[in-house]
């Protein structure tokens, strides 16, 4: 039940940023998610993707104001990984 209460909540926010003024590289980021999200992806997958394309944006200072208090809500211990298997999912898409 959890589960699908997080992915609605993701899907709404992801939608709200989308209806936003925005850049293209940022949208294309979310709408990707959103795809994964609508096909029911793992959210902490989709959650560790979010992250690893919104940072460079992020560290280069081109993040929207919308999106960029959405990435550093997703960045929240609430939503980082808590146990190995995360960190590991977490550090493996660094690699790629």
């Amino acid at each position: 039940m959890k589960k699908v209460n997080d992915q609605e909540m993701l899907l709404a926010t992801i939608d709200v940023l989308l209806s936003q003024e925005i850049r293209n590289e940022e949208r294309t980021i979310l709408q990707q998610a959103r795809n994964e999200l609508d096909t029911s992806a793992y959210i902490p997958r989709v959650l560790n993707g979010l992250r690893s394309e919104l940072t460079p944006l992020a560290i280069g200072g081109k993040l929207s104001k919308h999106v960029g208090e959405f990435y550093m809500e997703i960045n929240n211990s609430k939503f980082m990984p808590k146990n190995l298997g995360g960190m590991i999912s977490v550090w493996s898409s660094i690699f790629r």
